[in-house]
């Protein structure tokens, strides 16, 4: 699960700013090679999703896809020169929310699916007693740091402190979540008996952990050069183990084409 786009690309992150040429390069270069891999997802998990007849698998592929099609745009808007001021820092941010947005409500219908098919139907790390009260958390976190990429001030040489931490409290929120929300599926594909089901979420989960590697990354690595290289490697893996776990659903799809016909 993340971007798996790298969060490099918003022009508000001030480490980001101080890029040099070859870093923007290889930032760039991550983006085409990342939107290549999810063009061509995408068109797969469009056919997949049209043979499926489980609503399980169904469910799973039109997740994979929007997910894919989020990042899509975010990797693309990056790409693109965009206009200054608060339109501009909405186009620029507001994919990437999009990104950690879908990624949890990703990972909390990953942790549902895995727990209703394990026999036992074991709670997993508490998920289904705290899932509610992280949905609220994220979408604070979400909203709070929306206001603050969007305020006037955010772009002066010396933002107030409220927007400092409107901007950073993100991150922090992300690691955490998405990082929790990545044990947890991990654990849920060990306890599924359905074989499919199982490569498809630990290969979810594992795209999530790098994800997750890369947000820590912009957070802890001081050159900003050094982080987006770093970055940039670190999303295109998390966009291709997304990739592998979409078309682990196929040979489940090719059966039931076959069944179908």
């Amino acid at each position: 699960m993340v971007t798996f786009a790298s969060p490099c690309r918003a022009p508000e992150w001030r480490l980001c700013l101080m890029s040099s040429d070859y870093a923007q390069l290889v930032s760039d270069a991550s983006s085409l090679i990342q939107l290549s891999i999810l063009i061509v997802g995408i068109g797969r998990v469009a056919e997949m999703r049209k043979g499926f007849v489980d609503p399980t698998y169904r469910s799973r592929a039109f997740w994979s896809g929007f997910l894919m099609v989020v990042i899509a745009v975010t990797n693309a808007t990056g790409l693109i020169p965009l206009p200054s001021g608060i339109a501009g820092s909405l186009i620029s941010n507001l994919p990437f929310m999009a990104i950690i947005g879908v990624c949890f409500a990703f990972v909390d219908r990953t942790a549902i699916v895995g727990m209703k098919s394990d026999f036992f139907h074991r709670n997993i790390l508490g998920w289904m007693q705290v899932r509610i009260p992280l949905d609220v958390v994220m979408a604070g976190s979400l909203v709070y740091g929306t206001i603050a990429f969007t305020a006037p001030e955010s772009t002066a040489p010396s933002p107030p402190l409220w927007d400092l931490i409107g901007m950073f409290q993100i991150l922090i929120v992300a690691v955490g979540l998405l990082g929790f929300g990545a044990v947890v599926i991990i654990i849920a594909s060990r306890r599924t008996p359905d074989q499919t089901l199982k490569k498809n979420i630990r290969l979810l989960g594992i795209a999530l952990g790098w994800f997750v590697l890369a947000l820590v990354n912009f957070s802890i690595v001081p050159s900003a050069d050094v982080a987006t290289v770093i970055g940039s490697l670190l999303t295109i893996l998390a966009t291709y183990f997304l990739y592998l776990s979409a078309m682990s659903l196929t040979p489940l799809g090719r059966t039931i084409r076959e069944e179908s016909k």
